[in-house]
């Protein structure tokens, strides 16, 4: 019986060992996926101080990747993100001929294919909150602040250069996504991403300036990796049952 009484604490003991919490712990992760169909607006400067829709351009599904360092205070999730976003056209639609070098007019309504890719690469700060348990299943969303260089080259078979400058600027994006616990350590999850780069400054290729707004609606897969952090505290244990009455 004594044995038994033993065996009894020793199994209570081990189901109250205290178990990995995210609190408290810096973490550096992942994520990479597509971003869906969309569309590029560009306007051009008419020299009144008013801009004129120039060209539209519908892209193609393209790439979305981000390397994210963080830090969990609980309920709460601040982190650091770069991130590389890259997609082909589908068409590029002439609305104002304007912007076209050497002359060239092209009627409004044309579409042509543009021979090379939009990048951006961006730089956020990003505040998320999150539900569930630490060492299960969590859903989280929430923003981000920062900016992005967008790069936005066009390039029209047998027209030549129209487009070939890149810009710095202001970017925001929403975020959700959910993520469970794979061990003490690591994380698996999804994320959705709406990025919005809209305002950017450049210059067409005949010098007119130009005003080009992009947004992007992204799903990407998550690789998450927590370092140390703070264990949770151990529930108190069961005493062992008292030595049975000897008659």
């Amino acid at each position: 019986m004594k044995k038994t009484a033993l065996l009894l604490a020793g199994a209570a003991m081990i189901v109250a060992a205290p178990a990995s919490s995210r609190e408290g712990q810096a973490y550096i992760g992942i994520n990479g996926g597509v971003s869906f169909d969309d569309q590029v607006t560009v306007d051009i400067d008419n020299g009144n101080d008013t801009l004129n829709n120039a060209a539209f351009a519908d892209t193609n599904m393209g790439i979305d990747g981000d390397v994210v360092i963080g830090y969990d205070f609980g309920a709460f999730r601040l982190e650091a993100e770069g991130g590389y976003k890259r997609a082909g056209y589908e068409g590029l639609t002439v609305v104002s001929s304007a912007i076209l070098p050497g002359g060239l007019t092209v009627p409004s309504g044309t579409r042509v294919q543009n021979e090379r890719d939009l990048e951006i690469w961006s730089g956020m700060v990003n505040a998320l909150v999150e539900f569930g348990k630490d060492d299960g299943f969590q859903i989280f969303g929430g923003g981000g602040v920062g900016v992005a260089n967008m790069n936005l080259p066009v390039v029209v078979n047998g027209i030549g250069t129209v487009i070939d400058d890149n810009a710095t600027d202001f970017a925001w994006q929403l975020l959700a996504g959910a993520r469970v616990a794979l061990s003490d350590n690591v994380d698996l999850g999804v994320k959705y991403r709406y990025f919005v780069a809209n305002n950017f400054d450049l210059q067409a290729a005949n010098g007119r300036d130009l005003r080009v707004d992009y947004s992007a609606h992204s799903v990407l897969a998550s690789l998450t990796y927590n370092f140390g952090g703070r264990p949770q505290p151990a529930p108190v244990a069961a005493p062992p049952p008292p030595p049975p009455v000897m008659a």
